[in-house]
Parts: structure tokens; C-alpha cells; sequence
């Protein structure tokens, strides 16, 4: 609403993500401030570098190398509180009542609400497309173990929904037992790490790999 600012970062340049988004969070005043940049990996134009921003990561094409190479260390943005209206609220409203109840009779959405994206491991397991040991197999005995409905009994602890989103697959999940025990709440592991560092290496201890 104010426009469109380009300040010097060269104060951030070799901090990680974390403590970038914390530096500019404060200076900015406001909680409310939302920042998405780099670390040192697309400083240095790695080619799978992410871009983070809160929690989350733009973590496919390499577009923190991008941003990287063009000295762009952080974008931050804070919007303005406004009301806006749709032309035909009530037909908008409609549609989102019944988009709304479509998604949330998806057995999709169902088992992934519950189990999250790991959910699907035991599916995958079952149609032969798991990544087992490095793609040299597609299904594997040790699957059920690292799971999304043995995650939903032993780890999860919560959901933390992106945005208005009625599925909430991502998951907060606390190890309980064995070498990687927490007495804290993490982000529980989405499907793609349960099964590069679970079903890919045959490594059937959960917490490992969560």
C-alpha cells in the first residue's frame, strides 16, 4: 500500500533463513510481516536451493538460486487490512459451501486429514510404486512401520494447516522412544522424507525418519 522499497542486505548476506526472516520480522515492527529469502545455499546458486518463508519452503526448480543470483537476499511483505467484497456474494458463497463439502468427502482429504501425506506409504506399498532401496523395488515388508497410521498412533501430536485449508495434512508430531526421543513438538516428516529416509534405505525406525 506504501509501494515498493529496495534496501541494502549485504548486513544478511551469509545468515541462514531462520535468523534472516527474525532480523527482518523485528526491524519491520510488526509480527504481522511475512518474509520469504534465501540462505547460504542460494547465496552460493546451489542448484536445489530453497526459497523459506515461515515454516514453509518453495523447495522444487532451484529458485533459491535464482534469487541468489540476483543478490536478492529477502522479499517482505505487509498487507494492509481491507474488506474485500465478491460481486455476488451469496452464488460465492454457494460455490464454497459446495467446494468445501466436495473436498471434505474425498477419501483423500479424509486419510490424509488424519494420517497426513504419509497416508499414503501404505497405499503406494499396496500398488507396487513405493521407492524401495533406491528404486529397485516397489513394495517392501517394512512399510506399515513408518506409516501414516502408525505415525498417527506414536508421533503426531496436532495438525498446523496451511491457510484456510480444510484438509490440514501437515502434521506436529513429538518422538516418544528410542535414539530420537523429543521432549519437543516438530514438524512431522511429509511423505517424501518418510520415504527417502525410511522405505528407500529399508530403514524401518520411525523417529529416524520423521
Amino acid at each position: 500500500e506504501k509501494g515498493v522499497e529496495i534496501k541494502d542486505a549485504s548486513r544478511l548476506w551469509g545468515k541462514g533463513i531462520f535468523e534472516t526472516s527474525k532480523i527482518l520480522k523485528e526491524k519491520s515492527g510488526s509480527q504481522l510481516t511475512r518474509v520469504a529469502c534465501i540462505g547460504q545455499a542460494g547465496e552460493n546458486l546451489v542448484k536445489f536451493a530453497i526459497i523459506g518463508s515461515e515454516e514453509k519452503a518453495a523447495g522444487r526448480t532451484g529458485m533459491g538460486a535464482v534469487m541468489g543470483s540476483k543478490k536478492l537476499k529477502a522479499i517482505t511483505v505487509r498487507g494492509a487490512k481491507r474488506k474485500y467484497e465478491s460481486a455476488e456474494p451469496d452464488k460465492f458463497k454457494e460455490a464454497v459451501k459446495a467446494a468445501t463439502e466436495d473436498i471434505n468427502a474425498s477419501f483423500t482429504t479424509q486419510m490424509m486429514g488424519s494420517l497426513g501425506t504419509s497416508g499414503v506409504v501404505d497405499m503406494y506399498n499396496v500398488d507396487g510404486e513405493l521407492p524401495v532401496k533406491y528404486w529397485t523395488q516397489g513394495t517392501w515388508e517394512g512399510a506399515f512401520s513408518i506409516s501414516g497410521a502408525t505415525a498417527s498412533e506414536k508421533i503426531f501430536s496436532g495438525s498446523y494447516p496451511c491457510f484456510a485449508c480444510p484438509i490440514g495434512c501437515a502434521k506436529k508430531a513429538m518422538v516418544k522412544e528410542g535414539q530420537y526421543k523429543t521432549d519437543f513438538e516438530v514438524e512431522a516428516a511429509e511423505y517424501e522424507t518418510v520415504a527417502g529416509f525410511g522405505s528407500m534405505l529399508l530403514n524401518e525406525d520411525l523417529g529416524a525418519s520423521s
